[in-house]
Protein backbone atom coordinates (compact mmCIF):
# COMPACT_ATOMS: atom_id res chain seq x y z
CA UNK A 1 0.00 0.00 0.00
CA UNK A 2 1.08 3.48 -0.85
CA UNK A 3 0.02 7.19 0.09
CA UNK A 4 1.18 9.26 -3.24
CA UNK A 5 1.65 12.72 -2.32
CA UNK A 6 4.20 13.57 -5.32
CA UNK A 7 3.65 12.68 -9.35
CA UNK A 8 6.89 12.89 -11.15
CA UNK A 9 6.49 13.17 -14.91
CA UNK A 10 8.39 10.88 -16.92
CA UNK A 11 8.98 10.00 -20.58
CA UNK A 12 8.69 6.48 -21.47
CA UNK A 13 10.06 4.66 -24.62
CA UNK A 14 7.55 1.50 -24.50
CA UNK A 15 4.19 2.08 -23.78
CA UNK A 16 1.22 -0.90 -23.72
CA UNK A 17 -2.36 -0.86 -22.54
CA UNK A 18 -2.78 -3.69 -19.64
CA UNK A 19 -5.45 -5.48 -19.26
CA UNK A 20 -8.58 -4.63 -17.65
CA UNK A 21 -9.10 -5.30 -13.95
CA UNK A 22 -11.62 -4.63 -11.19
CA UNK A 23 -11.15 -1.47 -8.48
CA UNK A 24 -12.85 -0.64 -5.72
CA UNK A 25 -12.36 2.82 -4.11
CA UNK A 26 -13.87 4.31 -0.71
CA UNK A 27 -13.04 7.04 1.54
CA UNK A 28 -12.28 7.10 5.25
CA UNK A 29 -10.84 9.65 7.90
CA UNK A 30 -7.72 9.64 10.32
CA UNK A 31 -7.34 12.19 12.66
CA UNK A 32 -9.76 14.52 11.03
CA UNK A 33 -7.87 14.04 7.74
CA UNK A 34 -9.94 12.10 4.55
CA UNK A 35 -8.58 9.95 2.65
CA UNK A 36 -9.52 7.68 -0.77
CA UNK A 37 -8.32 4.52 -0.88
CA UNK A 38 -8.13 2.83 -4.65
CA UNK A 39 -7.34 -0.95 -4.37
CA UNK A 40 -6.87 -2.80 -7.46
CA UNK A 41 -8.60 -6.74 -7.83
CA UNK A 42 -7.14 -9.71 -9.34
CA UNK A 43 -7.99 -10.87 -12.10
CA UNK A 44 -10.38 -13.45 -13.24
CA UNK A 45 -7.18 -16.21 -13.74
CA UNK A 46 -5.17 -14.86 -10.95
CA UNK A 47 -4.39 -17.76 -8.70
CA UNK A 48 -6.90 -15.78 -5.89
CA UNK A 49 -9.48 -14.01 -8.37
CA UNK A 50 -11.05 -10.96 -6.58
CA UNK A 51 -7.84 -10.73 -3.88
CA UNK A 52 -6.77 -7.07 -3.97
CA UNK A 53 -3.33 -6.58 -5.90
CA UNK A 54 -2.20 -2.97 -4.86
CA UNK A 55 -3.56 -0.15 -2.81
CA UNK A 56 -3.06 3.58 -3.35
CA UNK A 57 -4.27 6.49 -1.07
CA UNK A 58 -4.24 10.07 -1.58
CA UNK A 59 -5.21 12.72 0.81
CA UNK A 60 -6.56 16.33 -0.70
CA UNK A 61 -3.35 17.58 -1.50
CA UNK A 62 -2.41 14.12 -3.84
CA UNK A 63 -6.39 14.02 -4.89
CA UNK A 64 -5.74 17.76 -6.27
CA UNK A 65 -2.42 17.42 -7.79
CA UNK A 66 -4.18 14.31 -9.44
CA UNK A 67 -7.11 16.21 -10.51
CA UNK A 68 -4.22 19.10 -12.18
CA UNK A 69 -2.88 16.35 -13.65
CA UNK A 70 -6.38 14.39 -15.15
CA UNK A 71 -7.19 17.97 -16.36
CA UNK A 72 -4.20 18.52 -18.62
CA UNK A 73 -3.79 14.72 -19.44
CA UNK A 74 -7.95 15.17 -20.99
CA UNK A 75 -8.45 18.51 -21.44
CA UNK A 76 -11.28 18.22 -19.00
Amino acid sequence: MAKIDKFDPVTRQRNTVHSVARAEVHSFEVDGKTFLQVDTLGKIDREIPGKISQSVQLDIEGARRLKDILERTFKI
